[in-house]
């Protein structure tokens, strides 16, 4: 090669570095990104609900589970463990979640979180 080009090789390594960067960036991961709303109406939810806006899903989805074992009857917190399980992909459960939440309280987010993952799981052939 002539010497006019000598740069040629590390801009070009560079440019697909940043490319490779940007393109890693619009791949990642979005969980429960869809700008879900979570149901902070029962306090027994507050600690599952931090959980989440710190990115512990797991962990929220424990402290939700834990919840509703203690509290059968709490809408919010089937909601919220709706919201994960939907999250994951157990779309079966998450209606279970939902339809659970809509008999105990009628609230419009719980309804269009089930129409959500009704959808959803006809859409994967569920």
């Amino acid at each position: 090669g002539s010497s006019g080009n000598s740069g040629e090789p590390e801009a070009l390594a560079r440019a697909s570095r940043q490319l490779a960067i940007a393109f890693m960036r619009v791949l990642q991961p979005q969980r429960v990104s869809a700008k879900v709303v979570l149901d902070d109406a029962d306090p027994a939810a507050d600690v599952g609900i931090q959980l989440c806006k710190d990115n512990q899903f797991d962990a929220a989805y424990a402290a939700f589970s834990d919840g509703m074992t203690k509290n059968p009857e709490s809408a919010p917190l089937a909601y919220n463990l709706g919201v994960l399980a939907e999250a994951r992909g157990d779309y079966d459960l998450a209606e279970s979640l939902f339809t659970k939440a809509t008999g105990l309280s009628q609230k419009a987010i719980y309804y269009s979180a089930l129409e959500r993952v009704r959808r959803a799981r006809a859409d994967s052939g569920g």
